[in-house]
């Protein structure tokens, strides 16, 4: 079984309301972190995710969407947002959160670009798909 799977359904038992458990990441370095899946299910109260709602126009993908959290605000703004997320039970839950277009992906999204003067692959398939005139977006938490 991958991470992948137990991250799946870690969010899917906290939907079905088994709120309790956390879920414990562990690192190739031994280190170990404990998170808890609500913030899979947070308001958007950060500036960042605020941010990323307000700035948001026209056609708008959500790649790597998890539980919807940001397809649903841009859907009250108005917008047509197109969720994607290779984890089947988060499909399965932004399509239970009234998400209207959520779909699984078979393609993994990067999580850590560098800047470049090109875009990456997986980009350029993206814009390739979903038009010009539009804006790629990516929102990352950022430690210290």
């Amino acid at each position: 079984m991958n991470s992948w799977t137990l991250h799946g359904r870690s969010l899917w038992d906290y939907f079905m309301g088994d709120t309790a458990a956390p879920m414990v990441l562990h690192s190739d370095l031994g280190e170990h972190d404990k998170l808890a899946v609500a913030g899979w299910f947070r308001d958007l109260t950060g500036p960042s995710d605020r941010a990323a709602v307000e700035l948001a126009r026209g056609r708008v993908l959500d790649a790597g969407a998890g539980t919807g959290l940001h397809t649903l605000a841009l859907q009250k703004r108005g917008l047509s947002v197109c969720a994607i997320d290779f984890v089947p039970e988060a499909v399965a839950i932004m399509r239970r959160r009234g998400v209207r277009d959520a779909s699984r992906s078979s393609t993994w999204i990067p999580t850590r670009w560098r800047r470049t003067p090109r875009p990456s692959g997986w980009a350029c398939e993206v814009m390739r798909q979903y038009g010009n005139g539009g804006y790629l977006a990516r929102l990352t938490r950022l430690s210290s």
